[in-house]
């Protein structure tokens, strides 16, 4: 069997390989730079928006410090009437808290609603967005997010499950 293998390929002539012509890679070029082009522009859109994120974090983190204290004087007196503007500001002196009818205008300044059942805050960010709080008894804290005035009164209308 070998030896008519050997006969048989012996009768072949073969001519030398000639070598493939060079294949040009620019298609592969094309895609790696697109990709690295793309990334250069998502770093930059994420470091140009860092401001941003940190304003809209500051002012959640105001609120939400706000809400603690509302609430603990809710469970110390049985109402919410103590986490008005006053109350709140000799529990935290980290920020500035201003009465419902007076609006929040700069970030760290949280503009506050109090009732016996009811609690509202509104605080401004750094790029003028309002973010508003709402506490009511038995009920799940609502939120909302809207440009316009940034008061207690207007938090008072908060009515999304988050922000």
């Amino acid at each position: 069997m070998l030896e008519a293998y050997e006969r048989e390929l012996a009768d072949v002539d073969l001519d030398p390989i000639e070598p493939l012509p060079r294949r040009h890679q620019r298609g592969f070029w094309m895609v790696a730079g697109t990709i690295a082009i793309g990334a250069v522009v998502l770093l930059v859109e994420i470091f140009a928006n860092r401001p941003l994120v940190n304003g809209i974090s500051r002012v959640e983190h105001d609120l939400t410090v706000a809400r603690r204290h509302a609430e603990r004087i809710f469970s110390d007196g049985g109402t919410f009437e103590a986490a008005d503007a006053s109350g709140l500001a000799a529990a935290d002196a980290g920020r500035t808290y201003v009465e419902g009818d007076q609006a929040s205008s700069t970030p760290g300044t949280v503009s506050v609603v109090a009732t016996a059942d009811t609690w509202a805050a509104a605080s401004r960010s750094q790029q003028g967005t309002c973010f508003y709080l709402k506490l009511t008894v038995g009920r799940d804290a609502t939120y909302l997010v809207a440009d316009g005035a940034c008061t207690g009164q207007e938090a008072l209308k908060a009515d999304q499950p988050q922000w």
